[in-house]
């Protein structure tokens, strides 16, 4: 968009002047518009609700309940989770986020060992409203391979009570449906630290 603008109001991106003002207002827009620069902001952080998050999250950990919010599932049918005897983790995510999509291929082996304890969802989140029901869009995502595994929040109703800002998130509650550990942002070398936290708040090792 800038630089159709550029060419059609500077003529002449050669000049110095006008490759700054170029240059300068894409970034501009892309650090207030795209958000991927969410993760640069706000570096992953490995945090506990008991910790209370350093304001990440602002809640405890009872007051936030998995079986308090609706998602829209692959077969677009509104749903809540079931409390199966597992716990439930949730990771948020966009299409513009490659912290996310990152986190899809590096956590896939850690879901599948564990899938007898753990269930985990890909909850798609998205400031607009026309992309977080445009369905066919979101399961066509190529970086989701099983999309019975994908929710929508359609309201964003759990993204905002929640305090999330960006993404990925992840929410871990236990068996009885309670948020019992949280963490903001991914990257590869905090994988295995987190992959260790979730174990701890499932009583393994």
């Amino acid at each position: 968009v800038f630089l159709v603008l550029s060419l059609t109001y500077l003529k002449d991106l050669a000049k110095p002047e006008h490759l700054f003002l170029f240059v300068f207002c894409t970034l501009m827009y892309t650090h207030r518009f795209y958000p991927v620069w969410d993760s640069v902001r706000n570096p992953p952080q490995i945090e506990t609700i008991e910790d209370s998050l350093n304001g990440k999250i602002n809640v405890v950990s009872d007051s936030i309940r998995l079986l308090d919010y609706s998602f829209i599932n692959h077969k677009n049918e509104n749903i809540k989770l079931e409390l199966n005897g597992k716990y439930t983790l949730l990771e948020t995510w966009s299409e513009g986020c490659p912290p996310c999509i990152k986190a899809f291929s590096d956590l896939k082996p850690f879901y599948k060992k564990h899938m007898h304890r753990l269930d985990s969802y890909y909850v798609y989140e998205n400031r607009s409203e026309a992309a977080r029901r445009n369905l066919d869009q979101i399961l066509g995502f190529k970086h989701i391979e099983d999309k019975s595994k994908i929710l929508v929040d359609i309201d964003q109703a759990l993204y905002k009570e929640t305090e999330m800002s960006g993404y990925p998130y992840f929410l871990l509650f236990n068996p009885d449906g309670d948020l019992v550990y949280s963490q903001s942002g991914y990257r590869n070398d905090i994988r295995e630290a987190f992959e260790a936290k979730v174990l701890s708040k499932m009583g393994e090792r």
